[in-house]
């Protein structure tokens, strides 16, 4: 049987909430720097920070936060739109999710049972980055 746990944040803001991971991450990033190896750059760091790969390490413990959110991306991904409002194709409103993922009964994926049914909401704002990095490297590649 599938058990899943909820905290309060989760019942109150949507789950996932983008918000904890990113005052998590700032926490615990100077812990981080300061027990990894010395030949790691920041960016190293926080990738490894982000994967999981330093929670034997850290007080706080992440898992693997770039999986979960690339997962939660697949699940919201249809829930997603971008503006055709030229005063907003720069802004970040532009670039919302909005309703709920595919329920649980719906899939049979083991990622998407355990996200299903999540409000997607929350995922704007890494839809929105994820929106702009693809546009900063196709300028890049002209």
């Amino acid at each position: 049987p599938l058990v899943q746990r909820h905290s309060v944040n989760d019942l109150m803001f949507g789950h996932p909430s983008a918000f904890l991971g990113t005052a998590m991450a700032k926490v615990v990033m100077s812990e981080a720097i300061s027990v990894a190896s010395s030949t790691l750059t920041k960016a190293q760091v926080a990738a490894d920070v982000l994967t999981g790969e330093m929670d034997a390490m850290l007080s706080h413990q992440f898992g693997n936060v770039a999986e979960y959110t690339k997962n939660v991306g697949a699940v919201c991904l249809s829930t997603c739109s971008v503006t055709t409002d030229p005063n907003l194709l720069t802004s970040p409103l532009g670039h919302m999710c909005r309703g709920n993922a595919p329920d649980r009964s719906e899939t049979s994926y083991p990622f998407e049972i355990a996200l299903g049914g999540i409000d997607c909401r929350p995922y704007s704002s890494t839809f929105s980055t994820k929106f702009y990095c693809g546009m900063i490297q196709t300028t890049l590649l002209l």
